[in-house]
């Protein structure tokens, strides 16, 4: 997809000289994208948890928190954002059983459009 810029006008001035002059608007411009899809990779260090005391309650909000981050927080300028995938991969001991590389690898994205 490719940017799109559109003119807005604002009723509201933002400059003093603009209110200074008795102008009632403002011309501006603004770019979207209709369709964007952004992959994320975070980690979470278990050994490093242990040490500053992150509990499995700590990470279940967390991932809550990931889950819902767009949907208490709308803005003119993202538009509708949505999470579409939340993938988290458990170790059975502190230093992980397998590489993040090859976690990763194994996960495949396919645009909607």
């Amino acid at each position: 997809m490719f940017p799109v810029d559109h003119a807005i006008t604002r009723i509201t001035q933002t400059r003093q000289a603009g209110i200074d002059k008795g102008e009632r608007t403002e011309m501006g411009s603004k770019w979207t994208v209709h369709y964007g899809l952004y992959r994320v990779h975070a980690y979470y260090s278990t050994a490093h948890g242990l040490q500053t005391g992150i509990t499995s309650q700590d990470l279940d909000t967390l991932w809550q928190a990931l889950t819902n981050i767009f949907d208490h927080d709308r803005s003119a300028t993202r538009g509708e954002m949505a999470i579409q995938g939340l993938y988290i991969f458990s170790h059975d001991n502190a230093f992980g059983c397998a590489r993040a590389t090859t976690l990763f690898d194994r996960i495949k994205v396919t645009p909607l459009i």
